[in-house]
């Protein structure tokens, strides 16, 4: 058997064990693998069906800069799709947002955003997109983390771990970025795009200011 042919068999969690032991060739065996995946992600989405390669070109970067330290802090957990979905996402978000995505032309046009009724119908909209897609719990949490609230008081809020809370936001963020580029809203959810500094961008600009809490 060929040498190719038994790396090919390899599971996910191997051949990023031999990546991050200096195989640099591997990785690209790894992003053979699971490029179709998730350039056909991007081509089933309204928002990136027309920016695929030039997306799936930034999570290919993301995926090898400093040192692989993506796949590192992967390091098997779990199926490598949905985290790779998540990069997706997120690479997604900040390409679209750099570029302002323009309507598309086969929808009507929009009023300028400009108008505050516009831009609260908008948001809206958002909402009621990221309430739909989330349990009660995670939009509860991913609402009290727009209005700048830390982990540890939202663990406090939920009674529950901050570890939890970690967990339930990272799923929640993705979702709400998903939500974001549906409805093109790029200015108003900037707060999603790096939510380390979640707590100065608060200080220094006013959040989208989500529904009440549910219940």
């Amino acid at each position: 058997m060929k040498p190719s042919s038994m790396k090919e068999e390899l599971t996910d969690r191997q051949l990023v064990d031999k990546i991050l032991g200096g195989s640099n060739a591997t990785m690209g065996l790894l992003w053979k693998r699971h490029y179709p995946f998730v350039l056909r992600q991007l081509k089933t989405r309204s928002w990136s069906r027309n920016h695929g390669k030039d997306i799936a070109s930034r999570v290919w970067k993301h995926l090898i800069e400093r040192d692989y330290r993506a796949l590192r802090s992967w390091r098997g957990q779990g199926p490598i799709r949905p985290y790779l979905w998540r990069i997706t996402i997120n690479e997604a978000y900040s390409y679209l947002r750099t570029i302002r995505q323009p309507v598309v032309l086969h929808e009507p046009p929009r009023p300028p955003r400009t108008d505050p009724v516009v831009r609260r119908q908008e948001l809206d909209r958002f909402w009621s997109l990221v309430r739909a897609r989330l349990s009660p719990r995670a939009y509860d949490a991913l609402c009290r983390h727009a209005r700048g609230e830390t982990r540890q008081e939202i663990a406090a809020a939920l009674k529950t771990n901050p570890n939890n809370v970690s967990v339930m936001l990272l799923r929640a963020r993705g979702i709400a970025l998903e939500a974001a580029m549906e409805c093109r809203l790029f200015e108003e959810t900037g707060w999603l795009s790096r939510p380390q500094q979640r707590r100065r961008a608060v200080r220094r600009e006013e959040p989208p200011p989500p529904p009440a809490a549910p219940v």
